[in-house]
């Protein structure tokens, strides 16, 4: 099942065929820095499905540029009547100032969302651009104090606009974490499959069997979260998608690990590109308990108990 069938195997064919050098090039020509974004604002047209299908194959495909992030960022712009970065420039939106900004080196356009409105934070706002996250992507600090009063120009956004851009933004990621867990499970299947102990297969095993079961499992919930996210819409389902794949990120990346065994630990093979992004990626914008809190102050937000036992029940 795909999000988008139409782009799905296009996604796969290439991240999957081009080199990580013309990637960045490859992806701008081909207009993905956009999807999401109306055709008539300078977009290529789509919508959340399409950006959702490029965070999961950018996590599938252990990509090392900054693809959804910049498609989720130029739709904000244009949400909130900015104008698109210039073709072929990286954008971020940053929703925890407190963080390390991944891509946020001097070439990216770094948004951040603070309260009600949309900011667009200046290079000279930016500290540590030689540091890097554990998924290995260019990182840098946040330093407002930094600005002199009006450097860092803005737009206001009303509550509900605010809320969108931070709820897409969660969705996406969580829609990358799920890409770099079913990779995690692919590689961990192969390999209990094939290797062999006691003269069967690992997989054969009960233990292992069950280990491989629950990453599966975990790895589906996430999957079931973020199409729930996607048919509902609104606040609330796209925070608790990423709220599960919070949780999730970490049990499969563990999982993964204890049944390749020290092969897994290796660089040279390629299950750490997976795991470091799961373990990267599951806070980059805030914690599991950042995002469970965020569900429950949704849910109570409301005086209307059918509307709570609805959002409970599904």
């Amino acid at each position: 099942m795909t999000w988008s069938a139409d782009l799905a195997p296009v996604v796969d064919d290439v991240l999957s065929a081009t080199p990580p050098e013309r990637l960045w090039e490859t992806v701008v020509a081909l207009d993905w820095t956009t999807v999401g974004v109306d055709e008539t604002a300078g977009g290529a047209g789509g919508d959340v499905r399409d950006q959702a299908e490029l965070a999961g194959g950018a996590g599938r495909h252990a990509i090392g540029i900054p693809l959804w992030e910049t498609a989720h960022a130029a739709w904000a712009m244009t949400r909130a009547g900015l104008e698109l970065p210039e073709r072929g420039q990286p954008a971020v939106v940053v929703t925890d100032p407190s963080r390390a900004v991944a891509w946020g080196d001097h070439d990216t356009v770094v948004l951040l969302v603070h309260a009600d409105s949309l900011m667009r934070v200046p290079a000279r706002c930016r500290i540590a651009p030689d540091s890097a996250t554990l998924a290995g992507e260019p990182a840098g600090l946040l330093d407002r104090d930094a600005a002199a009063p009006g450097d860092i120009g803005g737009v206001s956004l009303d509550t509900a606009l605010a809320e969108e851009i931070r709820g897409r933004g969660a969705l996406l990621r969580a829609a990358a974490l799920h890409g770099a867990m079913h990779s995690a499970c692919e590689l961990t299947r192969e390999h209990v499959q094939s290797r062999e102990q006691f003269g069967r297969p690992l997989a054969s095993h009960q233990a292992v069997a069950h280990a491989l079961a629950t990453m599966v499992l975990e790895r589906d919930r996430v999957r079931a979260g973020i199409d729930e996210a996607l048919d509902r819409g609104g606040p609330g389902p796209a925070e608790a998608a990423r709220a599960a794949a919070a949780a999730a990120a970490g049990q499969v990346a563990s999982a993964a690990h204890q049944l390749l065994g020290a092969m897994g630990t290796t660089r040279e093979h390629s299950l750490h590109h997976f795991t470091r992004r799961l373990w990267s990626w599951r806070d980059a914008d805030g914690s599991q308990h950042t995002w469970e809190r965020r569900v429950g102050e949704l849910a109570l937000a409301g005086d209307d108990d059918d509307a709570l036992w609805s959002l409970v029940t599904g």
